[in-house]
């Protein structure tokens, strides 16, 4: 069933829902005042100042200063008949050419919990809910649950997070606990068709032909130490696609992904670190009926030091390779400057394409509950976590060694 197309709930999945709730209350004695309850909404704005050395990221940053990185939610819940809810969010976000700020439902879904007790939770989630995958997968698009101004880009990169990070589908989810201690665990399955950019971004090559999409998603175990002092989880995702090529074989695109991540808090300070492994299958791409494999690698670590005053400082160290065998990308260049000199790509591709190496010194400063300021200076090699959409304003300008300066201003509401 197609839950949510173009950015909207689709008519199937709202009738399918309000018949679900007209069975559930026909049966159901309540009050008026026990339908809804803990109806709340809030929201946040954000705006940002962006200038490179090189590159651009999120519009005409290169020696300039883009103001192309907004964004404005509005998020709401409720719950009814005791043991369900519905949270939903309406999001504007620009962000270079790869976001034009138009409004769109970032996240819908209504939620079943069949057990919650001191012990154990079960529940359900339909609708389009964020990926649980990582420490940050559900909590990157909101200023003030993300570490820094942008996320690791190493595991949530910016070009994939409509296609990685928002699902259209069904969640099943559980939380064991033991005192202060808890082991959660997450299965969410989604069908979305794609759209050629989205594609090309996630595999770097050209694509032509219908997307349409299999059956794909993700999961998660988390563990939960000491309230919070000790976290550690593992996240495994599936994405799988196909092209409809006329006249020729479709293509058939395939990642999967395997995410170990850890963290530790003190009273003033966090350490975290993940570790990604992927696996990347092209079959049949275009009308060539070429063939790829590549295991890639991404990971980081991140230190935060909490000083008086709502101040912090962050320092980052980051890899990121979309092969790990050819970390350089001088094999994929030498392969991309064949197919151009057959006709196969229009230009050339350079290697750095294929990884991004970077070093990140953050602070940030929670004026009160509200109000957060940050600042993010960014030393990188490589533009594997450039969006396409960007990349493309100067696509033959495109350096391997850039610097980024980011500042943020964030008003919770």
């Amino acid at each position: 069933m197609e839950i949510v197309k173009n950015g909207a709930v689709s008519k199937k999945l709202l009738k399918t829902l309000s018949v679900v709730t007209l069975l559930i209350t026909s049966n159901i004695s309540y009050s008026e005042s026990d339908v809804f309850t803990n109806l709340r909404w809030d929201g946040y704005i954000s705006q940002a100042l962006i200038y490179t050395s090189d590159n651009n990221f999120f519009g005409n940053s290169d020696d300039s200063i883009s103001t192309e990185f907004t964004e404005l939610e509005f998020l709401f819940s409720a719950s009814f008949l005791n043991d369900f809810q519905f949270s939903g969010s309406i999001l504007s976000r620009r962000a270079g050419e790869s976001d034009n700020g138009s409004l769109r439902v970032d996240h819908g879904f209504l939620t079943y919990t069949m057990l919650n007790d001191l012990n154990w939770t079960f529940g359900a989630r339909a609708g389009r809910i964020k990926a649980p995958f990582g420490f940050y997968g559900e909590t990157r698009d909101i200023a003030f649950t993300r570490p820094s101004i942008l996320t690791p880009q190493q595991l949530y990169p910016e070009f994939a997070r409509g296609l990685m990070f928002t699902l259209d589908g069904i969640d099943f989810h559980g939380q064991r606990n033991w005192n202060i201690n808890s082991l959660s665990w997450q299965i969410a399955l989604s069908k979305k068709d794609p759209s050629a950019e989205e594609l090309e971004d996630l595999t770097k090559r050209q694509i032509t032909g219908t997307p349409k999409s299999d059956l794909y998603g993700a999961a998660r175990l988390l563990y939960d130490w000491d309230a919070g002092k000790v976290r550690l989880a593992i996240s495994y995702g599936k994405l799988g696609f196909r092209v409809i090529n006329q006249g020729y074989p479709d293509t058939r695109i395939s990642t999967r992904a395997v995410v170990l991540s850890s963290e530790y808090n003190a009273r003033n300070w966090q350490i975290v670190g993940e570790y990604s492994m992927t696996t990347n299958d092209i079959e049949n791409l275009q009308s060539y009926h070429q063939n790829s494999h590549n295991d890639g690698a991404s990971y980081y670590l991140q230190g935060t030091y909490r000083l008086s005053h709502g101040l912090e400082v962050l320092l980052r160290r980051g890899y990121l390779y979309l092969n790990k065998d050819d970390k350089s990308g001088k094999v994929f260049e030498a392969e991309a400057y064949a197919d151009f000199m057959n006709g196969i790509l229009d230009t050339p591709i350079p290697g750095y394409t294929q990884y991004a190496e970077n070093w990140v010194i953050g602070a940030g400063w929670h004026i009160n509950s509200d109000i957060l300021l940050r600042a993010e200076y960014q030393i990188i090699e490589g533009t594997a976590w450039v969006p396409a959409d960007d990349a493309m304003i100067q696509p033959l300008s495109m350096e391997k060694d850039w610097d980024m300066l980011m500042l943020q201003a964030s008003y919770r509401f």
